[in-house]
């Protein structure tokens, strides 16, 4: 990027606005593990998207939005850890993460996107906030490796698709429960 540009900075190779606080796309070559700088409070749609060989990502806690399909078909991804102040997890987020292995979602996030681990297929622990009431759509469909969970005590809806194809052999819903969606099982 041209160090006169007014709208993008390039960083490592790593494309930034010009502010630094979104981060646009990162090389989808680019191996190993990478830390998101402390400035960038947006992780923009598709930066990441197929980067298969990105191993572990460390985010800064400024961190509050992870837009669509910002992580999807990270292949060799084993880890992300959400940060507190996260509000936003957009749609496909992480989905087809195949080695992602554990997450744990921030108290802070208000927006849990569609699919957001989807083809998650080594997930086995999830840790859910006790203040979410709704499971999105196909939230953890084809999550193979997990095979329990425990739903938060004010949970009242599993949207469509919620778990179906994950490794599921126990659950237990609770009292608030009060819509599960269509092949959520």
């Amino acid at each position: 990027v041209d160090p006169g540009n007014g709208a993008y900075a390039s960083e490592n190779g790593v494309l930034f606005d010009r502010q630094g606080t979104q981060l646009m796309q990162y090389p989808a070559r680019r191996a190993g593990a990478y830390t998101i700088p402390a400035s960038v409070t947006t992780i923009r749609a598709r930066a990441f998207l197929g980067c298969h060989r990105l191993t572990e990502l460390t985010m800064p806690a400024g961190l509050r939005s992870v837009e669509e399909s910002a992580f999807a078909e990270c292949l060799e991804l084993t880890s992300a850890p959400l940060p507190d102040g996260l509000t936003h997890l957009g749609d496909h987020a992480f989905s087809s993460c195949s080695r992602l292995a554990s997450v744990a979602i921030p108290n802070s996030l208000t927006t849990l996107g569609r699919y957001a681990f989807a083809g998650c297929v080594q997930l086995a622990s999830v840790r859910l906030p006790p203040t979410l009431e709704t499971l999105s759509d196909g939230l953890f469909s084809d999550c193979q490796g997990l095979s329990t969970i425990e739903l938060p005590p004010g949970l009242t809806r599993i949207g469509d698709s919620g778990f179906r194809g994950s490794g599921l052999t126990r659950i237990s819903f609770p009292d608030s429960l009060r819509s599960i969606g269509a092949e959520s099982f």
